[in-house]
């Protein structure tokens, strides 16, 4: 069969998905937490309408289309164990870490407030952060696609595993950081704001005071929204979507001022610490190099190959 079908790691994507709902869904029968599982319906039915036409273009021989199915099916499939992985860490309760941020934050040498208002004194720079901040949705469906339609499958599936581990190793550093965010912490009069929009800084406390405080919390997806505060996922995802059009000469330095921008607005837009920020980095950094060894073949042996034939090469040329 063609290479181009990308059996092996396709069928490594499909095991991780199915690893990661046995996972959650083991983790979730110790918690507190109660789920409507029913409620993510919407969300199931997208994937299995991916999965469908995969099905349908596989059985017609297809080697374009079909990857791409398959990997935006895989990609919604995770995405509701990903959602129920941040509810899980912050359901045991440990205390608030707010405090230890803001000193993290200190001796980093960050002035938050300081930076709030530096952004907020610019229409077009918070404009575009706040844009910057809301195109993860869309890149999440776009760098997969593209990745798959210049050939690089393979990479296009290591950034869907990489998506899902990434919610999955930022929710484990989560359990002992649960944080109010920025905006909260330093009580800061958003009226005072003349161009941010902090909307996000705190359309999330609503369920994360529910899910600490309420003992009958029912997690739902009609009103499920990202609750994790340390490590910043969106700083994390961008990142690590640099790293995965990197080898695409023509949008790579598009795609990296995009997503430092993100990474930047996670702080001025979305309630994050500076270190929500760099934990989010050395999580994408984890993620790549999980994702290189596993489905894209770079682990030491490949790295033993490639350093014995420049050797080669070089005791040639000599």
């Amino acid at each position: 069969m063609n290479r181009n079908y990308h059996i092996k790691e396709r069928i490594n994507l499909q095991i991780s998905v199915i690893s990661i709902w046995i996972f959650i869904y083991i983790l979730s029968t110790f918690s507190r937490l109660e789920i409507n599982f029913q409620s993510f319906s919407y969300i199931f039915y997208i994937s299995a309408s991916f999965y469908a036409i995969a099905l349908l273009m596989i059985l017609i021989k297809d080697k374009y289309v079909a990857p791409i199915a398959e990997i935006l099916g895989a990609g919604f499939a995770v995405l509701v164990p990903a959602l129920i992985a941040t509810y899980l860490a912050y359901s045991l309760d440990f205390p608030l870490a707010d405090r230890q941020l803001v000193e993290m934050d200190r001796a980093l040498g960050f002035d938050w407030i300081a930076f709030i208002r530096f952004v907020d004194s610019s229409h077009w720079l918070s404009i575009y952060l706040e844009l910057a901040y809301a195109s993860l949705k869309v890149q999440l469906v776009f760098v997969p696609v593209l990745l798959c339609c210049i050939g690089q499958v393979p990479r296009a599936i290591a950034y869907i595993f990489g998506y899902a581990l990434m919610i999955l190793v930022a929710s484990t550093l989560a359990i002992p950081f649960p944080a109010l965010g920025t905006y909260s912490y330093y009580d800061f009069d958003v009226t005072t704001l003349q161009n941010i929009d902090a909307k996000f800084g705190y359309h999330f406390l609503d369920a994360f005071n529910a899910l600490r405080n309420d003992p009958s919390f029912i997690l739902s997806g009609d009103d499920v929204v990202g609750i994790v505060t340390f490590p910043s996922v969106h700083a994390g995802m961008g990142f690590f979507t640099i790293w995965a059009l990197w080898r695409t000469s023509w949008i790579k330095w598009p795609a990296l001022v995009l997503n430092l921008s993100m990474a930047m607005s996670a702080v001025s837009h979305a309630n994050h610490y500076l270190v929500d920020v760099m934990a989010g980095l050395g999580i994408a950094v984890l993620v790549a190099l999980t994702g290189s060894y596993v489905f894209l073949g770079f682990g030491p042996k490949k790295l033993s190959y490639r350093t014995s034939e420049v050797l080669t090469r070089n005791s040639r040329a000599s």
